[in-house]
């Protein structure tokens, strides 16, 4: 009754004509909805043969026609996130997301796989949907609970500041790199207080947290930063550019005295020499601020 499926299961997808796997894949869109369980699960097992074989358009059409026929294949689409292969696990991501199911999250963020509880957050910010990443930041795994919060904080999500500030206390010191992570977020959120939670956590010369550090700083927006700030801008070129970022954004946005505007001159005036053309224009910005 199904011809095309037929020709398509007979073919050798591999080295047959993409264009002729297309055409044939442009009859089963027409057609697919008319498929019953067979029909489907065949067409299904074809598509992802050609997913995985990367045919150019022909997968391309695979794609697409396995999303219009999300609803009834769901349950076949969902098990794409299991497969060896990352290609038809990306694959099965995007269709999902395609489809908005917001409803399938709720499923895969309480499996014992924490690669999928990760995909689950990754179609939940595809689709732009901050009330379900909020529950990733209770993942009792780190990774996880790391990509949930900074997944909200690229959605400039500020109700989620205080469980990011409440999940970074809880890390030990010794998890610094996870810690970076979560003081990433605070920072994207433009957490003012994100500079004394650094200083008491941590030792804000460690050259692994100092950019961090002098970053948030700026955020801060308040003057008794500018100490650190400049100490930076004199002394560590790695910090430089974080520093005069700082400096743009706590004269824009806070009230400077104007001993503290000489301050900053007079330390500018001194670093010129040793700055790069890109530091220099940025130099300029704030020279014209003073």
């Amino acid at each position: 009754m199904f011809e095309e499926l037929e020709k398509l299961k007979k073919m050798d997808l591999k080295s047959a004509d993409p264009e002729e796997i297309s055409d044939l894949i442009d009859v089963v869109r027409t057609r697919i909805h008319n498929y019953g369980k067979q029909e489907l699960d065949n067409f299904f097992d074809i598509a992802i043969k050609i997913i995985g074989l990367k045919r150019g358009v022909a997968g391309k059409k695979a794609v697409e026609t396995l999303s219009a026929a999300y609803s009834k294949l769901k349950t076949r689409i969902v098990s794409m996130l299991w497969s060896d292969d990352p290609h038809i696990r990306n694959t099965g991501l995007k269709i999902i997301a395609e489809n908005k199911d917001k409803e399938i999250l709720y499923t895969l963020i309480k499996d014992k796989d924490r690669d999928i509880r990760k995909f689950a957050l990754d179609i939940a910010y595809e689709i732009t949907f901050p009330e379900f990443l909020k529950l990733g930041l209770d993942d009792p795994d780190v990774n996880v609970m790391i990509s949930a919060a900074e997944y909200l904080s690229r959605l400039g999500d500020n109700s989620a500041i205080n469980k990011i500030e409440e999940k970074l206390k809880r890390l030990s010191k010794d998890e610094i790199y996870e810690s970076i992570f979560l003081i990433q977020s605070l920072i994207n959120l433009e957490y003012q207080k994100t500079a004394e939670l650094i200083k008491n956590k941590f030792d804000v010369n460690d050259p692994i947290i100092k950019p961090y550090y002098i970053s948030a700083c700026g955020i801060s927006r308040d003057p008794k930063y500018i100490k650190d700030i400049l100490d930076a801008l004199k002394n560590d070129p790695d910090t430089r550019k974080n520093a005069i970022d700082s400096l743009v954004i706590l004269l824009r946005d806070a009230k400077i005295p104007q001993d503290k505007k000489d301050e900053i001159k007079s330390v500018i005036e001194s670093v010129i020499p040793n700055m790069t053309p890109s530091e220099l224009e940025m130099i300029k910005k704030i020279q014209n601020m003073l």
